[in-house]
């Protein structure tokens, strides 16, 4: 009885239900059924100890998060997370022998490798991951396209080289019995669009009361724009200090950088100087990078992997609520 109760729901019912559990929209009625049934079941509550690492994936832009669950997560007035840990690291500067040095050299296609991307996810692993203790690490999911182009770029190729470095060391860690954690891949745009919104007001500007500040904010706007509006939710998230819990100087040296930064790319009032400053890239080739533009991207890698991690605790909470509430997804199937 309870099962049928979920075929009689209208497909946009179900996909506001998957949207809010960060799964996937597409498919058939039944599809989305047995998806939601299927995420339900195979729901685990996190423990008060749970650290999850939260990763957006880059080379020169490569950024992390360490965050933790509130210990009432579905209680009122509690904040959506604990923030541990908060960098931004250019990995093509990262030494394999000493991760603490910058190469003095830049790089060139020897360390594009194979075997030099293999050092690099092995170093980066063991002298900043492992020593957070994650139990669960998310992973921005790669595309093999950038921008719906044709063709696959040698950067898109060499970040995916880096993501499945990371998946095997893991895996292998995981194998051998020194980490117990889950990996977890985590689409980019089903994170920004739960967060900062498309056709509506995200789940992030909702907490914070933004929902009067124009609807369709993601529906019609460039990539750049996209980016500010992350940019200034996570920064609203940040400013109360209520919404994410900072533990530990480091973490609020970060978010006061983050904060500044973000004041300097603001429009208005707040709008940073630009500074030219001419980037060979090709013989015969100037490209003028602005300091407004360089900070923006900083900014941007940072909240990418913070509001990735928030967006999944917020899906673990809807998720168990869900189960809680709705007791045909919990049903056997008909």
């Amino acid at each position: 009885m309870a099962a049928s109760v979920g075929t009689k729901l209208p497909a946009k019912a179900l996909q506001a239900i998957a949207f809010q559990c960060g799964l996937a929209q597409t498919g058939t009625r039944p599809v989305l059924i047995e998806r939601i049934q299927t995420a339900a079941r195979e729901f685990q509550s996190l423990t008060p100890d749970a650290r999850i690492l939260s990763i957006d994936m880059g080379l020169r832009n490569f950024a992390f998060s360490l965050l933790s669950p509130p210990k009432s997560p579905l209680a009122k007035n509690t904040p959506l997370a604990h923030l541990h840990a908060w960098e931004r690291i250019d990995l093509l500067h990262l030494s394999t022998s000493d991760p603490q040095a910058s190469p003095a050299t830049a790089p060139s296609d020897d360390d594009f490798t194979p075997s030099a991307m293999a050092a690099r996810a092995v170093t980066l692993i063991r002298s900043r991951f492992l020593p957070l203790a994650p139990t669960h690490v998310l992973i921005e999911r790669q595309r093999f396209r950038s921008g719906g182009a044709f063709g696959v770029l040698e950067w898109t190729l060499r970040v995916n080289t880096l993501e499945a470095m990371l998946y095997a060391a893991f895996t292998t860690l995981r194998a051998l019995g020194v980490w117990e954690g889950r990996l977890i891949a985590v689409p980019p745009s089903r994170a920004t669009r739960f967060m900062v919104g498309e056709g509506e007001v995200g789940v992030g500007g909702v907490l914070l009361g933004l929902e009067g500040e124009g609807k369709g904010v993601m529906a019609k706007i460039k990539q750049a724009d996209s980016k500010k509006l992350k940019i200034d939710l996570l920064g609203r998230c940040l400013e109360g200090g209520g919404m994410i819990q900072l533990e530990g100087a480091k973490v609020k040296k970060t978010v006061d950088d983050f904060l500044e930064g973000r004041a300097k790319t603001a429009t208005g009032r707040s709008r940073v100087k630009l500074t030219e400053t001419p980037v060979k890239r090709k013989k015969g080739e100037t490209v003028v990078k602005s300091e407004a533009g360089a900070i923006l991207t900083k900014l941007d890698d940072l909240s990418d992997s913070l509001l990735q991690g928030v967006a999944w605790l917020e899906w673990q909470k809807n998720l168990e609520r869900l189960r809680e509430t709705t007791p045909w997804v919990l049903a056997d199937p008909e």
